[in-house]
């Protein structure tokens, strides 16, 4: 696995890997290539994000919890 990004967010808590800015992943003989890249931990999974296209929703911040205390 060998991977390039501007910058690299670890999510462990939603099994995701991030890679914003000019990322490029080659995973075996799968590569990509994309402004943003949303990837699995084990990187069984990984998918290009286009500009015009939302993150992935395990891409997005958790909604602030909002419950009553």
């Amino acid at each position: 696995i060998r991977g390039r990004a501007d910058a690299i967010e670890v999510r462990p808590a939603i099994n995701e890997i991030l890679l914003k800015g000019a990322a490029s992943l080659s995973v075996g003989r799968r590569k990509y290539a994309s402004e943003t890249l949303s990837c699995t931990l084990d990187f069984s999974r990984c998918v290009t994000v286009d500009a015009d296209q939302p993150l992935p929703a395990s891409a997005l911040e958790p909604a602030a919890d909002t419950s009553p205390r």
